[in-house]
């Protein structure tokens, strides 16, 4: 049962890594992101919320992006080689029966 559930697990964050991905590499989707984060700062500092909100802050250029975009893919395969020595080295543990050994 506690295989089935990590198996579950695995499958959502690959799904939901999948999916921030994709809308990271959308442009309107980020721009509609900005725009709401931008709406939310405005709301607050009405509010009292926030002090001293800059721009630069705020504006996110397409390079800034891209690098951002470039540095996780990165991550994702360093990700991928590890899980991918971990699963070798877990299958060098068999034994010659299929039986796991400690």
């Amino acid at each position: 049962m506690q295989k089935e559930y990590e198996q579950m697990a695995e499958q959502f964050v690959k799904l939901w890594q999948e999916q921030v991905s994709g809308y990271l590499k959308d442009p309107a989707v980020m721009k509609a992101t900005m725009d709401t984060w931008q709406n939310f700062s405005k709301m607050q500092e009405k509010q009292g919320g926030f002090a001293d909100v800059s721009k630069s802050s705020i504006n996110i250029n397409v390079d800034t992006l891209n690098n951002l975009l470039a540095r996780l893919a990165s991550c994702e395969q360093r990700i991928a080689k590890l899980e991918s020595k971990l699963n070798s080295s877990s299958e060098r543990k068999t034994s010659r029966c299929g039986e796991k050994t400690v």
